[in-house]
């Protein structure tokens, strides 16, 4: 199931930067979300990172987060909110980092209506091993969002 993602930065003067992708794909089973995403599904505002989108449109983002038990359930109505551990992958390189969850449920008859709201922040160099920033400041943030809908008979 698509998401959409938004990351946002700051140059090193202090202007936004944005990249977006409306192709996120996470998939949910019991106690794991994972997903991943084609670099050349991403748009940015930034030259740069749009060059780096261009010389790399076959690199594939995965990542897994690890769901706490009973945190993603099925019941009548449900808002939750949790932190987990994600396992971020680009290039063979691997990092950890954490992601504050927020998920919301609501059942009708015969299915299962979720809103999927995911937010963390992650540092290029620590985290992603990009130490040439091209102007970005080390730290960014992101959410992504997704709604799924379970039929049950």
């Amino acid at each position: 199931m698509d998401a959409y993602l938004e990351v946002k930065g700051l140059t090193l003067e202090g202007t936004d930067v944005t990249v977006k992708s409306n192709e996120l794909q996470i998939l949910y089973e019991e106690g794991l979300a994972t997903g991943q995403l084609l670099v050349r599904t991403l748009v940015s505002t930034d030259k740069a990172i749009t060059q780096w989108i261009s010389s790399n449109p076959e690199s594939v983002v995965r990542f897994k987060i690890t769901i706490p038990p009973g945190k993603f359930a099925f019941g009548n109505s449900m808002n939750e909110k949790f932190t987990a551990e994600a396992l971020f992958e680009l290039e063979g390189g691997t990092t950890t980092f954490t992601i504050d969850l927020d998920v919301s449920n609501l059942r009708n008859n015969n299915d299962n209506a979720f809103q999927i709201i995911g937010r963390g922040r992650v540092s290029l160099s620590a985290h992603l091993g990009m130490t040439d920033l091209n102007n970005l400041q080390d730290d960014i943030s992101f959410q992504f969002m997704q709604n799924v809908t379970i039929f049950t008979p």
